[in-house]
């Protein structure tokens, strides 16, 4: 067995707690987003070029996957003359193969020749369904690419890797404006036993970009506590991957503009104050002030809820003759029940 040399690497990528020895699946629909998030969230923004990973796309056209990469280290002056390049654009250890018809042994003897070569810390694999996994006999899809996980899985512990894959999802939400789950993997129904992390990735359908992570499996490293969480992104055109949104989505997936965060906001339809904010981990929040509904007085609930269905208590019936006190008691509760976190108001 080849035995890599282990050195503390922390990286900071949006949606994943960096782990060696884990396993992490990337699904999403087509045209959705997987490309460009393992390229640009994990390896150019993640890794930064600071150590080498094997990137796997069968039949693809390695030019264009290493133009792409160049275009999200440098953004848009990728596209013009040599001349124009940044002195200090970083020469990323990326080794792409593009080897078609991707065969499980193939990928197998591939890694284990990137690890002792090259020293290789991270392995992609984009996607999942065009590996040909006909040697284990499985009988049916499911089988062959539970069986190819479970390998990946082994690999990852073996020989001390981040192994990420990519996967599409089934048809009941190729085309559809579903919010994906873990049933909806393509061939894969138990992910969740087969995989450390899951990041499911959902495009609102908006100009501009907007996109959901789907987190329901990860950062075990933290025993679990932020998992289930969903983060808002958009899509930052100049590097052309994922950034997290600053701003709350309305129902319609667009970033609001009329209701940012850390701003209170009247919702004329159900006479409710809002306020968005985010905590340590980057989970959304949102503070909600709404009429007590046992109480014919004037007189209103607080709570806060996370974007991933959380909720805190905070208070029930307080009296609402004075909404200006009501939301900066509100407020106040919030900030002794997120002690880490810088929560300010705008005006």
């Amino acid at each position: 067995m080849i035995v890599t040399e282990k050195r503390f690497f922390d990286p900071e990528i949006l949606g994943v707690t960096w782990i060696p020895g884990e396993l992490i699946l990337v699904g999403a629909r087509p045209e959705c987003g997987k490309t460009s998030y393992v390229l640009g969230n994990c390896i150019v923004a993640g890794t930064k070029g600071l150590i080498p990973v094997a990137y796997f796309m069968p039949g693809g056209n390695m030019f264009k996957i290493a133009n792409r990469v160049l275009e999200m280290t440098v953004g848009e002056s990728a596209n013009k003359d040599d001349n124009n390049l940044p002195i200090n654009t970083p020469e990323y250890p990326l080794y792409i193969d593009c080897t078609s018809h991707l065969t499980i042994e193939y990928l197998v003897d591939r890694i284990f020749h990137m690890v002792k070569e090259y020293g290789v810390k991270m392995v992609v694999v984009d996607y999942l369904q065009e590996v040909n996994g006909s040697v284990f006999s499985a009988g049916t899809k499911e089988m062959e690419m539970k069986s190819i996980l479970r390998l990946m899985k082994n690999l990852a512990e073996a020989l001390d890797l981040v192994v990420i894959v990519t996967s599409q999802l089934s048809e009941n939400v190729q085309w559809s404006n579903q919010t994906p789950q873990v049933k909806d993997i393509l061939y894969v129904p138990f992910a969740e036993d087969l995989c450390d992390q899951i990041v499911l990735i959902k495009s609102m359908g908006v100009p501009g970009g907007a996109y959901q992570l789907i987190l329901p499996k990860g950062f075990s490293f933290y025993d679990g506590e932020y998992g289930g969480m969903i983060i808002n992104a958009v899509l930052d055109k100049e590097k052309g991957y994922l950034r997290k949104a600053d701003k709350l989505f309305g129902d319609d997936g667009h970033v609001s503009q009329e209701d940012p965060m850390y701003k209170w906001y009247l919702s004329d339809a159900d006479n409710e104050w809002h306020f968005g904010f985010l905590d340590s981990s980057g989970m959304g929040w949102e503070i909600t002030i709404s009429p007590c509904v046992e109480s014919e007085n004037n007189e209103f609930d607080i709570d806060v809820d996370s974007w991933d269905g959380t909720r805190i208590s905070i208070a029930s019936c307080e009296s609402g003759d004075d909404m200006d006190l009501l939301k900066a008691f509100a407020l106040r509760e919030a900030r002794r029940r997120f002690p880490d976190v810088e929560i300010p108001e705008k005006q």
